[in-house]
């Protein structure tokens, strides 16, 4: 006799676009339905993806702010006891613990706390009372969370502490990739229509990076890098991809800099290896990450990367095609610039086959996580016929 589809409700802030989103997005057409199914609980999403994820048959459960933490949990545990699932997957970073609880309140077997972030950069420049929710937050997840995924070393240790690899309850995966439009992308028409279409001629530098607008992702060192650069010599341009609160204030610097017309807004999209086949170099200079997908998508596109060391060692897949430089090294970046900027892509598909024989290849990831849910499950499953033989 088959056993009922899995209910597993995933609880994030949005299903827009993001890299978490993307992948959860990504997943749901690869589920046999009659095996797994993914419901969401989120206070943010995009219609069209939110009708797409309910055409494929999960239920989308919209919240409140999780700011508001006692209605949120509140809710949280209605949904979960009135969709009774079998696992609750939490995505959030500081509220992860509350979730865990909810979860806990709800009676769902299976409890996992996702990191996606190395929060240890993040803390000295917060608040005492948002170091003592996030304090809370992790005992919380270390009480009632039955397992945990970490997308890198460093995340796992921001989460479950350092030695998070000795406790069976926690595993690394990161999010995975659909990669196929990323194959042979920088030697296909794409490449030249874009920046045909943005006025950028071939023997132009074109910096790229794809991130949101916020301070982790570190867009006014993108706009002292490409000054820098210039005045080295090298007739360097910036596309930025991606869209944030940030936005305005990157565009009025930009601006206050002399380089505004040398900076192209992208926007958002869900299709990055558009913008990806225009650029020559892949910047991404951030102030801390917990991995980095879009330096994985960008070595996927076989294009040069140079990146701070806060980038977890787990995302340089092509190991030629990166460079890791200090933020405080302002000539080391412009030199790695220039270095990467002539390189070669004529070993564009090996690079591509490297990636997609790694745990971001999106097939291979989703067996990996259905099989954690699988054995979550059993586990689980064996501790509660336990203890009611015991009792």
């Amino acid at each position: 006799m088959s056993r009922p589809a899995l209910r597993v409700l995933h609880v994030h802030s949005s299903l827009e676009k993001g890299g978490v989103e993307t992948w959860l997005t990504r997943i749901v057409p690869l589920l046999d339905a009659s095996r797994y199914r993914f419901d969401f609980a989120v206070h943010q999403f995009d219609g069209e993806v939110a009708e797409s994820l309910r055409t494929l048959g999960s239920v989308i459960h919209p919240t409140g702010l999780p700011r508001h933490i006692t209605r949120y949990w509140q809710e949280l545990v209605g949904i979960a006891r009135q969709g009774q699932y079998d696992v609750m997957h939490c995505h959030f970073l500081e509220h992860a613990g509350y979730a865990m609880l909810a979860g806990k309140m709800a009676n769902i077997p299976v409890r996992v706390a996702h990191t996606h972030l190395d929060v240890a950069p993040l803390l000295p420049g917060t608040s005492v009372s948002w170091r003592a929710y996030w304090a809370l937050s992790r005992l919380l997840v270390h009480k009632y969370a039955t397992a945990g995924i970490a997308v890198s070393a460093a995340a796992g240790s921001s989460m479950f502490g350092d030695s998070w690899r000795s406790d069976s309850r926690w595993m690394s995966l990161p999010c995975g990739i659909d990669l196929e439009s990323f194959r042979g992308i920088r030697l296909s028409p794409t490449c030249a229509a874009l920046r045909t279409r943005l006025g950028i001629a071939d023997d132009v530098c074109v910096i790229g990076h794809v991130g949101r607008f916020v301070r982790q992702k570190n867009h006014r060192f993108l706009l002292s890098l490409l000054q820098d650069t210039v005045s080295a010599g090298l007739n360097a341009v910036l596309l930025l991809v991606g869209e944030g609160p940030l936005e305005t204030e990157i565009r009025h610097i930009a601006k206050e800099l002399g380089v505004g017309e040398r900076v192209y807004f992208y926007g958002p999209t869900g299709h990055v290896a558009a913008p990806l086949a225009a650029m020559d170099v892949f910047a991404f200079p951030s102030h801390y990450e917990g991995l980095g997908l879009a330096v994985v998508e960008a070595q996927a596109a076989s294009l040069p990367c140079v990146v701070s060391q806060q980038v977890p060692d787990e995302a340089i897949v092509v190991p030629r095609l990166c460079s890791k430089v200090p933020l405080n090294d302002a000539q080391g970046w412009v030199v790695a610039i220039r270095r990467a900027f002539q390189r070669d892509v004529a070993a564009a598909d090996e690079n591509w086959r490297k990636v997609a024989a790694s745990v971001f290849e999106i097939h291979s990831n989703t067996s990996a996580l259905l099989g954690f849910y699988d054995q979550a499950t059993a586990t689980a499953t064996a501790g509660n016929t336990a203890e009611r033989m015991c009792a």
